[in-house]
């Protein structure tokens, strides 16, 4: 498959993916304390307007929610690496 200025892209399945989830989320998903730490101003407007943001909202949300925005934008080519 040809992607890009000739570049060529292998794609393979993997048999298990778990390790590569565990490292996604280790390298781009904020724990508990740090998103605590990050979003505190947006905790403390929720929780006066809809309901408290707690640990179980945390556990039960999206993992989109609990990305870190400051990251750096990489490349695919570095996310696959």
């Amino acid at each position: 498959m040809k992607a890009g200025a000739g570049l060529i892209m292998k794609i393979e399945y993997l048999e298990d993916i778990t390790d590569i989830g565990e490292a996604f989320i280790e390298r781009f998903v904020l724990t508990w304390d740090s998103f605590q730490i990050k979003h505190k101003d947006w905790i403390a407007e929720m929780s006066k307007r809809i309901y408290p943001i707690d640990r179980h909202w945390y556990d039960q949300s999206y993992i989109w929610d609990r990305m870190d925005p400051a990251f750096p934008r990489v490349s695919l080519k570095e996310d696959l690496d």
